[in-house]
């Protein structure tokens, strides 16, 4: 009886394996047949009447039989179908295709659909697309070519004319764009691409010229080295490959156009030389086509705290501490993250108690820029540094941002922060600002920080002016002086004809003054006056370089002003990235000698940099 239990759970194991062997049969049936692909693909549109051309129809991934051609009607079939069987490893995976091509030839002209051709797969009949082909009337030169052989490659020595006019069916860009109708500060993605004949073969690049792309920020795509695909335009099969793509932020509204990109390639061509076949460089330059994309305005009423940020964003705040004594710093940290023009956000604005000093945030990003457009974080550091001891409130912080979802403004705000200061060591806990001289008067609560002493000397008069060599020198100077002042005049009056060429020869000079300055500071090892110093050697260098009034000059103005020099962005975000650093270190705990002789040896060199690009 024991044993009879035992076969029949016997029986009903392999009953349960069997069922599901063919279940996973059903289901990797369906998967194979998903992959089956079976198109139709001819090798030139238009043609004119009496010009040969080829169809082709392919079955890839999938072992077909019973292949039903369509009728050809207004065309007549010249050759065919010859079929061709073929395997190809691309990134370790196999594919197998079959096709079977015809070579037809236009009756007359119009406009001829070619139905699809079926073959049966695993039992189910599948069809190709159709192919709607247009026939030109024939002209003279194409009746030439077509009786010398349409498409044969190019003579030994062929003009650049003969290659192009050779090519121009066969090598071409086109660009792409992933929206045409998006927001001021929106993101859309625009591909570059280059379509070419299988018996075009590319030797290289020999120049190219990037587009313009006036009224957008930019953000290059890796692609990467990624093998080409085949692709059918127009019913014409090409091989394709990115060659360029990139992200783009409109910054005004209205039509804004995608410029073209312009490439000099180098193709190597099959020529006939005789009885032998031999290749041949060519140099032709491709253009894409252009597109238009309508930018629309965000909509009205704008909230008062927004500054321009669109996407799908989130928005955190966190104060690294809520208890501390009086002229010990304090970190608030504002982080925005998601995707969207994370790049261009402003900090938000603090509305701090008079007596806590806030300094220009450090910013930090760990953004990526991929086929969905840019994301990630970017961070605001603010340094806090309350002055006096007692409680402060801190009001919440606000940042608003068009979310695109949604098509409307999203607000969020911080919590409110409270920090308890208590008195700093030392002999008193009155405020001190850092950077001030004694010849300032400024108020933080009720103290005044210092008082204006006026300063005595004591003059020593002598007798003996008439007998001294003093009389005489005064005597004969004018003469020399008054010829100097002529030539001084002179010089003055031509260099301020241009009073900004005047500031640009001065930039050098006064950058060096300031860098010697915080040299010497370096030298002593002081921490406080080095790193001003430094700084006002960076900023007024940019303020006599670009002839904007120190009082006036942002980082955003400075920005925009290099720009227009084609600067590399690098040089310019390591110049600010100094400038932050000085500021942010003038309040932070010390820093090593070793970290200060880097910042300037850094400042130096892009300040170098920086006058070679504005040159």
């Amino acid at each position: 009886m024991e044993k009879y239990f035992h076969s029949e759970e016997r029986i009903k194991g392999i009953k349960a394996i069997f069922t599901l062997f063919i279940l996973l049969a059903i289901l990797s049936m369906n998967s194979y047949a998903g992959n089956v692909n079976f198109t139709a693909t001819t090798s030139k549109n238009p043609v004119s009447v009496g010009e040969r051309f080829q169809v082709t129809f392919t079955l890839s991934n999938a072992d077909g039989s019973n292949f039903r051609q369509p009728d050809f009607a207004g065309f007549s079939v010249l050759m065919g179908p010859s079929t061709m069987r073929s395997t190809q490893i691309i990134n370790g995976q196999m594919s197998s295709s079959v096709s079977y091509t015809y070579v037809l030839q236009g009756d007359k002209p119009g406009k001829f659909t070619i139905n699809p051709a079926k073959m049966t797969v695993s039992g189910s009949v599948v069809q190709s697309n159709s192919l709607a082909i247009t026939v030109e009337k024939g002209s003279t030169s194409s009746q030439q070519q077509q009786s010398q052989g349409a498409g044969n490659s190019p003579r030994p020595r062929s003009s650049n004319t003969q290659v192009a006019d050779y090519l121009k069916d066969k090598l071409f860009m086109r660009v792409s764009v992933s929206k045409r109708n998006v927001y001021q500060g929106e993101q859309l993605v625009a591909t570059y691409k280059l379509y070419y004949k299988s018996d075009v073969q590319l030797a290289g690049i020999k120049s190219s010229k990037e587009p313009a792309l006036s009224g957008f920020w930019k953000y290059d795509v890796d692609l990467g080295t990624g093998p080409a695909t085949r692709e059918s335009v127009n019913g014409v099969a090409f091989y394709s490959k990115e060659i360029k793509k990139t992200v783009l932020i409109p910054q005004q509204f209205g039509e804004l156009t995608i410029d073209p990109l312009e490439v000099e390639y180098i193709v190597a061509l099959p020529v006939n030389d005789g009885w032998w076949t031999t290749y041949q460089n060519f140099p032709i330059t491709i253009n894409s086509t252009s597109e238009k994309i309508t930018v629309n305005k965000l909509p009205e009423p704008k909230p008062s705290d927004f500054t321009g940020a669109v996407g799908s964003l989130k928005f955190t705040s966190s104060l690294d501490k809520t208890q501390t004594k009086a002229n010990e710093p304090v970190s608030l940290k504002v982080t925005v993250s998601g995707n969207g023009n994370l790049k261009l956000i402003s900090p938000p604005p603090l509305n701090l108690p008079k007596d806590i000093q806030s300094f220009d945030p450090k910013q930090s990003e760990n953004t990526s820029v991929t086929t969905s457009g840019v994301s990630g974080t970017k961070t605001f550091e603010y340094l806090l540094i309350p002055r006096r001891e007692g409680e402060y409130k801190i009001a919440p912080l606000s940042f608003s941002y068009f979310d695109l979802n949604q098509k409307k403004y999203v607000n969020y705000q911080s919590d409110e922060y409270i920090l308890h200061v208590e008195k700093g060591s030392g002999t008193s806990s009155s405020p001190v600002i850092t950077g001030a001289t004694k010849e300032d008067v400024e108020f933080i609560g009720k103290d005044i920080l210092f008082i204006k002493t006026p300063k005595s000397s004591i003059k020593q008069e002598s007798n003996s002016f008439w007998a001294g060599t003093s009389f005489f020198i005064l005597a004969f100077l004018p003469v020399p002086l008054f010829i100097f002042f002529l030539i001084f005049l002179a010089k003055k009056k031509k260099d301020l004809g241009n009073r900004a060429l005047l500031r640009n020869k001065r930039a050098s000079s006064v950058a060096r003054k300031h860098l010697k300055q915080s040299k010497k500071c370096l030298s002593k090892a002081d921490e406080k006056r080095f790193y001003e110093a430094l700084s006002r050697a960076l900023w007024g260098y940019l303020s006599d370089k670009l002839s904007i009034p120190l009082a006036d000059l942002t980082k955003d103005k400075a920005v925009m002003e290099l720009q227009k020099f084609n600067l590399n962005e690098d040089i310019f975000n390591d110049y600010f990235r100094i400038i932050d650093e000085c500021e942010f270190a003038r309040f932070a705990p010390s820093q090593e000698s070793q970290n200060m002789k880097n910042l300037y040896d850094q400042a130096a060199d892009v300040i170098s940099k920086m006058e070679a690009g504005l040159k």
